[in-house]
């Protein structure tokens, strides 16, 4: 083997064969540290699929100073960038066609050098990078939620049942009329009529000594008393229960029914958003 043959086999690798490699192999034996030579064999190896190329690359990497070398001759091919248009190309088309702005015609061939980023998708190590892992656990959560069509029950406050309890009270006690038991002897009819009459009587003296403003005032204490439980259930997302006091809060009260139809009008869009949803 002449130094031109060595030359030729380093400047085109593809030449090399299992004669090469026999070649090189006596001649790694006679100058073990002849890194040229060493590197050529590799590739030989390499090249060839040789069942001793992991060995010798074991042992080569102690006699090879830059390990880059090494790599760039084994593994370089997959590495090496080939684009797509070359500059020889773009001046062809420049030349047929003289209108392309040469700016965007450079700029095409710089971004057809440039490699395709493949991104991948890296696991968390959740051991190292547990900020992130939370941060990932909170965007999934918000986003099932978001996605859930289904409407989620409405917790009840605590003391709901009293509530409840109250309107219901409250609704019976405006239709109570009193009823006064009948007797089957009709000796006890004059003396229950005179008692009854007596009472409504009394009742009417009642309601005329008593004074307009503390009426006013319990109008006023009630009014509040079941807008606050109109409030609540607005909280609670019960609408129609609080569509329902306001209704009757604006039968009892007419001179508030501005101020209630304001509130009407409010929750009936609240009850239209909540079924539509």
């Amino acid at each position: 083997m002449t130094p031109v043959h060595l030359q030729q086999w380093i400047q085109h690798p593809e030449a090399l064969n299992r004669d090469t490699l026999y070649e090189l192999r006596t001649l790694v034996a006679r100058y073990p540290y002849f890194q040229s030579l060493r590197l050529l064999y590799l590739k030989n190896l390499y090249v060839l699929h040789d069942i001793n190329f992991g060995a010798e690359l074991r042992k080569a990497v102690l006699y090879v100073s830059d390990r880059r070398v090494l790599f760039y001759l084994i593994e370089g091919d997959r590495y090496a960038l080939h684009p797509h248009t070359s500059a020889h190309a773009v001046g062809k088309e420049l030349e047929k066609e003289p209108s392309i702005d040469r700016t965007l015609s450079l700029i095409d061939a710089f971004l057809a050098t440039v490699p395709e980023e493949h991104s991948q998708t890296t696991e968390l190590d959740y051991a190292m990078d547990y900020t992130a892992y939370l941060i990932r656990d909170d965007e999934e959560t918000n986003e099932t939620d978001s996605s859930s069509t289904t409407p989620t029950e409405v917790p009840k406050l605590r003391g709901q049942d009293l509530i409840d309890g109250f309107i219901r009270q409250s609704e019976t006690e405006e239709g109570i009329s009193l009823k006064l038991p009948k007797e089957d002897n009709p000796l006890l009819l004059p003396l229950i009529e005179e008692e009854t009459d007596e009472a409504e009587e009394e009742k009417v003296v009642v309601a005329d000594e008593t004074p307009r403003s503390a009426v006013e005032e319990t109008e006023q204490d009630d009014s509040c008393f079941t807008e606050t439980l109109a409030k609540i259930y607005i909280k609670q997302r019960r609408y129609d229960k609080a569509l329902e006091i306001i209704k009757k809060l604006s039968l009892n009260y007419p001179k508030k029914n501005a101020y209630f139809a304001d509130q009407i009008r409010f929750l009936e869009k609240l009850i239209i958003n909540a079924k539509s949803k």
